[in-house]
């Protein structure tokens, strides 16, 4: 740091939130160097907590972990379970469901799908006739320029 005022700008930046991570690195180290200004020393703590927060490290909490595993274990074990049971109806080893419905039987499942594709089938036949009364627009555009030439380009 180059002076005193440097420093006070520096902590006004801080205290605003507009510090980047080198001013404030900037800041810890004046204040850690013990060459600190008598107006600026009752800084020093605030700065010092900082250093010694980053050479603490939280302790492990394995119990909190051993139990958290734990209780992911129980519930992997009871959700393998749920879809066992729930799964295996006796019908049928694969369920279809359509509409809502479910289907058991192969066939039928294919039969309705096979229906529900020609309906959408139909339906996009329908919809591409529709499309063709576009073609005809700019024919009519052209009739209009020629039959009105207050309309001709």
């Amino acid at each position: 740091m180059k002076n005193d005022m440097d420093v006070k700008n520096l902590l006004e930046k801080y205290f605003e939130g507009d510090t980047s991570t080198t001013e404030e690195r900037e800041l810890q180290a004046y204040f850690a160097s013990g060459q600190v200004a008598d107006s600026l020393k009752a800084y020093i703590p605030l700065f010092a907590f900082y250093a010694e927060e980053k050479q603490v490290t939280p302790p492990m909490r394995k119990t909190r972990t051993i139990r958290m595993i734990s209780w992911l274990a129980a519930a992997g074990i009871a959700a393998s379970i749920a879809l066992f049971v729930f799964t295996r109806t006796g019908q049928s080893e694969y369920v279809y469901i359509m509409d809502g419905v479910r289907l058991y039987d192969q066939q039928a499942a294919l039969a309705t799908a096979d229906s529900k594709l020609q309906l959408l089938a139909a339906s996009m036949q329908k919809a591409k006739e529709g499309m063709s009364a576009f073609d005809k627009i700019p024919n009519a555009f052209q009739q209009v320029e020629d039959n009105f030439p207050i309309f001709k380009k």
